[in-house]
């Protein structure tokens, strides 16, 4: 099961919320944005001119981001990405040296350690870097032996997970609009656009008022993003929505220092958004998940293409 089906699925059940839906957060919507992976696989715009927008994007909304890096990814050319990046004033994070999913049966908790390992040998010579470590997919330990031993080994390391509070597919839209524009080169890329802030909007709000739900507070949210052509375009105009939405930016290492990035959920499969795995640790019923999940995307871009 994927992640988006799990969120559509735990909204009904749940058992019922502490707060009434719909009642009022006394704080204003706070949000860092997080960015994964950082490769260069694109073949639409030099790694340079991405870099270039994306930080051009979080500039104009002081938005002080961080970086989850795969870091066999991190030499050459993406080098200087991440060297520019940091000289930008974000941060940079772990994200695995290779990128394995750690719900395989064929990736023990020994391996994914020596990977996490690996990765931090690579990335704790960048400047800019913090000990932040992000579970590829967001996916923990699909066993209670793996999801724990990953958690021992960051506390032996001295590291801190870097939770997702807002999942999004913005990656299932890059992956669309690349595939588009491989077959045609001059695509009318603004539906994509709309598709793209209109998703991110909905799961933003979404996951907004259900951590008010489980917190019983607004928190600082932090937003899933990726280093890919969807945000390379269009993330600028994603973050000026958001603003008329009433969001405000904060940095992401000043949004982890809120006590509640300290939860580890004793819930099964590990990982996922920390308001969902929250929710189910703790009985929390969710509001209704919003309409534009993966399905309706899919059934997007299927109508894109008629």
């Amino acid at each position: 099961m994927n992640r988006r089906q799990f969120l559509t699925l735990a909204s009904a059940a749940l058992t019922p919320a502490v707060r009434p839906l719909g009642a009022p957060l006394t704080v204003g919507p706070r949000m860092a944005v997080t960015m994964d992976d950082f490769t260069m696989v694109d073949g639409v715009l030099p790694i340079s001119e991405r870099c270039e927008r994306i930080l051009d994007a979080l500039q104009r909304h002081s938005a002080v981001a961080m970086g989850l890096v795969v870091a066999r990814s991190a030499g050459g050319d993406m080098r200087l990405v991440l060297d520019r990046w940091a000289a930008a004033g974000h941060a940079l994070g772990n994200h695995t040296f290779s990128h394995p999913d750690y719900h395989s049966p064929d990736v023990s908790a020994a391996a994914f350690e020596d990977d996490f390992l690996r990765a931090d040998a690579v990335l704790k010579r960048l400047r800019g870097f913090r000990p932040f470590f992000r579970f590829p997919m967001l996916r923990g330990g699909d066993t209670a032996a793996k999801r724990d031993a990953m958690r021992r080994a960051l506390a032996r390391h001295q590291y801190r997970e870097a939770h997702v509070t807002i999942d999004t597919s913005d990656w299932l839209i890059d992956r669309e609009l690349r595939a588009r524009l491989a077959e045609n080169p001059r695509l009318d890329t603004r539906p994509y656009r709309d598709l793209y802030v209109r998703h991110m909007r909905a799961f933003a709000a979404y996951f907004r008022d259900a951590a008010g739900v489980v917190f019983g507070r607004d928190i600082p949210h932090t937003l899933l993003t990726h280093f890919n052509l969807i945000s390379a375009l269009y993330l600028g105009d994603l973050l000026d929505a958001l603003r008329s939405d009433g969001w405000s930016f904060v940095a992401a290492t000043g949004a982890y220092a809120d006590d509640v990035f300290r939860r580890e959920p004793l819930v099964l499969p590990g990982g996922d958004s920390l308001v969902i795995a929250c929710a189910r640790e703790t009985g929390r019923k969710l509001p209704k998940a919003p309409v534009e999940n993966d399905p309706w995307l899919l059934n997007e871009f299927d109508r894109l293409r008629s």
